[in-house]
């Protein structure tokens, strides 16, 4: 009798310390289906998360959140250590976008994301048993073996750009004339471009930039490391040459530019790109340069 009740005190034990994930039902968003087809696709989804993680209990509820306020008021409710909720989304062009997240129902962290965009859900069953994968194993869902030899321009569309952008000079070249040293050059310019994707991760770009009170215009080539050009949201970082046109020769010649920024709502037909630019024109003696910021809008042409 002692050597039971010393087994039941040590298993109370490793009961009370293992982690509790509370997981909910799948929310929609703007999607027509079923509810019934929703607690089929949870049931499923939560059979599947606590067959593959072994040192945590798996509470499950019934409820469904779409928001992390919702998500973190359920954890607490049952004392949970996190929260996985998931939810489908209608996209563009009859896509459906699942996602889950684990939140700390006390602080409102998200510990864990992925995404994927599916053109239907015939194999519903099949892309939860992945997304458990990925979640047990705290991975992406494209980091997943299968998902690696999958054509990823599936996920990836180029597109055209059109952005405005606020420009100041720098360098002796940069004043507003000749005869006014003193007043440096603020300019606004307009760029167009088509970038083009080499991989989720490298991009080239054909930019093509005009500049007011005749500062010319400059034709870009530049490539950029990109974070991940099929998430939704995504960083961009690179440079390359290019030339400028006049109108005068002190803005001719060979030209650099460095550039970084933002894409953001990749998923829709229309996004938006927000960032930050150097550039110079390497046409000795007059060295040109500035700093700029630029917004816009990018139309993903889709496959």
């Amino acid at each position: 009798m002692k050597k039971f009740l010393t087994l039941l005190f040590l298993l109370s034990l490793i009961s009370f310390a293992q982690e509790k994930i509370l997981v909910l039902n799948f929310g929609s968003v703007d999607l027509e289906t079923e509810p019934l087809d929703l607690n089929v696709y949870s049931n499923f989804f939560k059979n599947e998360v606590r067959g593959r993680l072994k040192n945590a209990v798996v509470l499950e509820s019934y409820r469904f959140c779409s928001t992390p306020y919702c998500a973190m008021e359920e954890g607490r409710k049952a004392k949970a250590d996190k929260v996985l909720y998931g939810v489908l989304s209608r996209m563009p062009k009859g896509k459906t976008l699942i996602e889950i997240k684990e939140i700390s129902p006390e602080t409102g962290i998200v510990h864990y994301s992925t995404q994927k965009s599916v053109n239907s859900l015939y194999n519903i069953e099949e892309l939860l048993e992945d997304f458990a994968e990925a979640y047990a194993e705290r991975k992406q869902i494209y980091e997943l073996p299968k998902y690696k030899i999958e054509d990823w321009r599936e996920n990836v569309s180029s597109f055209f750009s059109f952005r405005g952008g606020y420009f100041y000079c720098l360098g002796d070249s940069s004043y507003l004339s000749e005869e006014d040293i003193t007043t440096v050059q603020k300019v606004f310019d307009l760029d167009i471009s088509y970038m083009y994707f080499l991989s989720p991760h490298v991009a080239t770009e054909l930019l093509i930039r005009t500049q007011h009170i005749d500062r010319g215009s400059q034709i870009y080539f530049p490539f950029y490391y990109i974070s991940d050009a099929r998430a939704n949201h995504c960083i961009f970082i690179g440079g390359g040459p290019g030339f400028g046109f006049g109108p005068s020769f002190r803005r001719d010649g060979l030209t650099f530019i460095a550039s970084g920024g933002l894409m953001l709502f990749r998923h829709y037909d229309f996004s938006y790109i927000i960032g930050g630019r150097y550039t110079r024109i390497l046409d000795y003696p007059y060295y040109d340069s500035g700093i700029g910021l630029y917004v816009g809008f990018a139309w993903n042409r889709g496959k």
